[in-house]
């Protein structure tokens, strides 16, 4: 059924809906809020594994960058002692 209000000069169409219909809309609403309460709490969970696999790639990005640092430095002081070990050859070989 069908009913015209008049709201602050605006005219509003109301449907008055039978008690079943409303009962029933609200078993379905609540149905599909359940739907997207249990789906929201699974994305949560997703969330934080991703979080916590987010968190051990860093370390390995962090763990990978410490060693190429060292190795940089390990190579840096290897040919510091090649150029010295190369000088002092070259100074034998003059003299």
């Amino acid at each position: 059924m069908v009913c015209r209000v008049r709201c602050t000069g605006v005219v509003w169409d109301v449907v008055y809906w039978c008690v079943e219909c409303v009962v029933y809309r609200c078993l379905v609403y609540r149905c599909v809020l359940w739907d997207v309460v249990y789906r929201c709490v699974e994305l949560s969970g997703e969330l934080c594994e991703l979080k916590l696999e987010l968190k051990a790639l860093d370390r390995q990005l962090l763990d990978a960058v410490s060693q190429k640092l060292q190795l940089s430095e390990q190579l840096e002081a290897w040919q510091v002692s090649q150029r010295s070990v190369g000088r002092s050859i070259g100074t034998m070989i003059q003299q």
